[in-house]
C-alpha cells in the first residue's frame, strides 16, 4: 500500500506473509468486529508501529484476506494470508460471503479462451458477466460453463455476454468483479 508501506511480501512458496514487525495487523471477520478464524473472509486493519511522522491507527484498508493456518514451508514467522480483492466487491447472500474477486478468478481458472472478464453485481437481480474472448477461440461453451459455475456458487442468475470492450473503473484500474450502486 502506497500510503503505509509494505504490509506483506510473497515468499518463494507463493505465500503472502503479513508484516507484523512494522504493523499491528488485524484481520476482522467480514462485516463484524471480531478476529477472523483461519479460512474465513476478513478485512485488514493496520496500525503502524514506531511511525512518528505519519502514524496510522486501525487504518481500514478495504482489502479482503483469508488467514491461512499452520506454518509456511519457507520457515518465515510472519502469518500467511491470501488476498481476495476489495471487500466492497464481495458478493454476499444471507450475511455470508459467497464470491470474492479471487474466488471468481479461481472459477475462471487458466482459461485459454478468455482475454478478460468483468462480473458486475448489485444487491439483487441477475449478475452480469461480460467477457472478451481470445480472437478465434471457441468461447460459447466455456462462457456458458463459467456462468453456470458462478450461478452454482452464488445462487443467482447470471447473464453472460461476449463483448469487444470492457471499460475500466474511474481510477483507470481494471477489476474483474465489481459491485455497482443503483
Amino acid at each position: 500500500m502506497s500510503e503505509l508501506g509494505w504490509l506483506g511480501m510473497t515468499c518463494p512458496h507463493g505465500r503472502l506473509h503479513l508484516n507484523t514487525d512494522s504493523f499491528y495487523l488485524e484481520l476482522l471477520a467480514y462485516g463484524t468486529d471480531r478476529p477472523a478464524e483461519p479460512g474465513e473472509p476478513a478485512e485488514l486493519y493496520a496500525t503502524s508501529i514506531g511511525d512518528q511522522l505519519s502514524p496510522h491507527i486501525r487504518y481500514r484498508t478495504g482489502d479482503g484476506y483469508v488467514l491461512l493456518d499452520g506454518d509456511c514451508p519457507c520457515g518465515h514467522r510472519f502469518p500467511r494470508a491470501v488476498h481476495h480483492g476489495r471487500c466492497r466487491d464481495y458478493l454476499t447472500a444471507g450475511g455470508a460471503v459467497v464470491l470474492t474477486p479471487r474466488t471468481l478468478d479461481e472459477l475462471a481458472g487458466p482459461a485459454a479462451w478468455l482475454a478478460f472478464y468483468k462480473l458486475t453485481h448489485h444487491d439483487t437481480g441477475p449478475l452480469l458477466l461480460r467477457y472478451i474472448p481470445v480472437p478465434g477461440a471457441d468461447h460459447a461453451g466455456p462462457g456458458r460453463r463459467l456462468a453456470a459455475a458462478i450461478r452454482e456458487r452464488t445462487g443467482r442468475e447470471v447473464t453472460a455476454t461476449a463483448v469487444g470492450h470492457i471499460e475500466s473503473e474511474r481510477s483507470g484500474k481494471l477489476f474483474g468483479c465489481v459491485r455497482e450502486a443503483r
